[in-house]
Parts: C-alpha cells; sequence; structure tokens
C-alpha cells in the first residue's frame, strides 16, 4: 500500500466524515458532475531528508486536501475540516506504509465562483498535512 492509499483508507475509515460526504471522497480532482459536500486530496510535493552522509530513508510528503460545499453550507465545510483534523492530525502507522506522523499544517478557506454554468459558488476549505514516512 502506497502512503497516498493509507491517506485515503484513513480518511474513509472514519464514520463522522463518511457520513457527512458518503462515498464522495477523490484523489485529485473533483469530478465537474458529482454531489456536494465532498473531498478531494492531492500529493503536492515530496522531500527526501538529507543527512550529512546522504539520505536517511525518510520522506515528507505534502497532502493537500480540499472540502467542497455549496457556498451556503460554509459550516458544513468547517464541521468536515474539523472531522479531518480529528482524524489526521498527529496519525501514525506502524504497519506499512511505516508512517512516523502526519500533521496539519495550514488550513485556509474561500468562496469560489467555478463559472462555467455552475449553478451556485461552492465553499472551500483547504488543508496541507505534511506526512513524514519510511521510504524503505
Amino acid at each position: 500500500m502506497t502512503v497516498m492509499e493509507a491517506f485515503y483508507v484513513r480518511i474513509v475509515g472514519d464514520a463522522d466524515i463518511t457520513a457527512r460526504v458518503a462515498n464522495r471522497i477523490y484523489r485529485g480532482f473533483r469530478p465537474q458532475v458529482t454531489g456536494l459536500p465532498c473531498i478531494t486530496f492531492t500529493r503536492v510535493d515530496r522531500e527526501a531528508v538529507q543527512g550529512s552522509t546522504g539520505r536517511t530513508g525518510t520522506e515528507r510528503l505534502r497532502v493537500q486536501v480540499d472540502i467542497w460545499c455549496e457556498a451556503d453550507h460554509d459550516r458544513e465545510a468547517e464541521a468536515i475540516a474539523e472531522a479531518l483534523k480529528a482524524r489526521l492530525d498527529g496519525w501514525t502507522n506502524e504497519s506499512s506504509p511505516a508512517i512516523s506522523s502526519c500533521f496539519l499544517d495550514s488550513e485556509y478557506g474561500n468562496i469560489e465562483d467555478e463559472g462555467g454554468g455552475a449553478t451556485v459558488p461552492l465553499s472551500r476549505v483547504t488543508q496541507d498535512y505534511g506526512v513524514w514516512y519510511s521510504a524503505s
């Protein structure tokens, strides 16, 4: 299992989150025709940790999570964000992949006008997580 697959399994394993978004959790982009609210997540970057003698075998992955709701339901987006934070912030995994830590780095929200025929503006809460794991 990859780190991104473990990240997905961690999210869908939370009853509070899935009660709010059902199965609308997507890796990468949000399908244009989908129900709301929903969650998307994607890998932003990966950094290999270097020591004085080279790579240490530890890597840091930055994962961006976006919570999407209709703009007039922004409190729902905030509630989902809190549920994600409770589930992911401080997460460790001893089995493969060995995740030594996962921490919320930042969070911000905005309203997006999708344009292109969208019927309502969307509320979007974005969270960035740092995931430290063993690359071996």
